[in-house]
């Protein structure tokens, strides 16, 4: 997942903002109430499930799924910034630029996408056995029929 580095990271340092303020908070002995923390948690859940999903699986699988990759870790992000709103933290700069640079990191990935899509002996070394073949035919198969 080298091509979702930057956002991921990007993503960490939105929700340990978040964690930041939270504990600030808790010094002051003013903390949220529990449903935010409640979905603070379940935020970090929900990104923690998406990092194991998609990690280490191989570049067909992530072009195929590229779109929905992206898809699942711009609602994550949304979802921060619900989170930001609801525990009063919306004038914090991570909260207010994330939109104009996620747009920045969408167009850099999807050419970094097409750059590893194109080159062929990336491709091809991951379709050195029919085993790998045949998943990539059968997983393209699923894809376009939904």
């Amino acid at each position: 997942m080298k091509e979702s580095q930057e956002s991921c990271a990007r993503l960490h340092q939105r929700l340990k903002d978040i964690f930041d303020e939270l504990l600030k908070m808790e010094k002051r002995k003013r903390l949220p109430s529990s449903t935010a923390l409640d979905k603070y948690v379940r935020v970090v859940a929900n990104y923690l499930q998406y990092l194991e999903h998609y990690r280490g699986k191989k570049l067909i699988l992530r072009l195929i799924e590229h779109q929905k990759m992206m898809g699942e870790l711009l609602l994550i992000n949304e979802e921060v910034d619900t989170l930001f709103k609801i525990l009063g933290l919306a004038g914090i700069d991570a909260m207010m630029e994330w939109r104009q640079v996620w747009t920045a990191d969408q167009r850099v990935q999807q050419e970094l996408m097409t750059t590893m899509g194109a080159n062929t002996a990336t491709v091809m070394g991951e379709l050195q056995n029919t085993s790998a073949q045949l998943e990539a035919m059968m997983l393209l198969q699923f894809e376009t029929e939904q």
